[in-house]
């Protein structure tokens, strides 16, 4: 099913449809704008057309200039909107994220695409999924989740250069959630040891929901300059609403390793932190 024909399906009440604005003309804002107005929710799609390998490729990751006009003359009618992302690749949404009061990434999502679009909109599965890159504000600033200091310092030598449209790792539900009582087993391992990481995770919403637990690792001095952060272990958990559920995940020590100038895997020992959500807790490799 398309999105429209789901999300009609699902629907107790009338859905109105428009075309919108194809990807290089706005021949469609018209229409897009009266129907809009009858109604008390706008679902905008965007992206861009199906594709595969080379003859996908494009020249700018930017948006149509058709779509963010359409989505900016929407908002002017003061009507609560909602964005799905369809598209293969993360194109540059910096003017549209204000406008929305959601945005939902579903890819290229498939034949069933469009049904399961409908059940998440219709409170019927409840999201939990997280961003497996660093979503980019510019197409100029393309760097990995795990970029190093030195790509993104600002003039200043700071580090407000970074600054994605949404970074590795992240993404919302319908629940929320809160961390506490992040620890480790011990504060210093060697190699062959297994870093057990203990966290408490809260659901503070009335909705029950799952929740990805994402256990970063920074390693504070190396032989090379080293990543920031690095998502080093993760587990998906089941909260009911108002429950507390306490979260313990496993890493060996030989995974904090990395590749150093002469091309080999290696552990050094040193200082490291861990960090899940914004609670940090130290360790040390001897």
């Amino acid at each position: 099913k398309t999105i429209y024909q789901a999300i009609e399906e699902e629907s107790e009440g009338r859905v109105l449809f428009s075309p919108g604005c194809g990807l290089s003309e706005r021949n469609g804002l018209e229409v897009a704008l009266k129907q809009a107005k009858e109604a008390d929710v706008v679902l905008v799609c965007l992206g861009e057309i199906p594709s595969t390998e080379k003859p996908g490729d494009i020249e700018s990751l930017d948006l149509p200039k058709s779509q963010i006009e359409l989505v900016t003359e929407l908002s002017k009618l003061g009507k609560p909107i909602v964005v799905a992302l369809v598209l293969n690749r993360p194109m540059i949404v910096r003017e549209v994220e204000p406008l929305a009061g959601s945005i939902l990434h579903c890819y290229l999502p498939g034949d069933e695409g469009g049904r399961a679009l409908a059940k998440i909109l219709f409170g019927e599965v409840n999201p939990s999924g997280k961003l497996p890159f660093t979503y980019p504000r510019y197409s100029g600033s393309l760097v990995p989740y795990d970029h190093k200091y030195t790509e993104t310092l600002d003039k200043d030598f700071g580090r407000d250069a970074f600054n994605p449209q949404w970074e590795f790792g992240f993404g919302l539900s319908y629940s929320t959630f809160s961390y506490s009582n992040l620890s480790v087993a011990k504060k210093s391992y060697g190699i062959g040891d297994t870093l057990d990481v203990s966290v408490d995770v809260t659901n503070t919403s009335e909705i029950e929901g799952r929740e990805v637990v994402e256990i970063f690792v920074t390693d504070r001095v190396a032989s090379i300059t080293p990543s920031v952060k690095r998502l080093r272990g993760f587990r998906k958990i089941f909260v009911e609403a108002g429950e507390k559920a306490t979260v313990v995940i496993q890493i060996p020590i030989d995974e904090l390793g990395f590749v150093n100038k002469d091309a080999v895997h290696v552990v050094e020992a040193g200082d490291f932190q861990l960090s899940v959500d914004n609670l940090t807790a130290d360790f040390r490799v001897e």
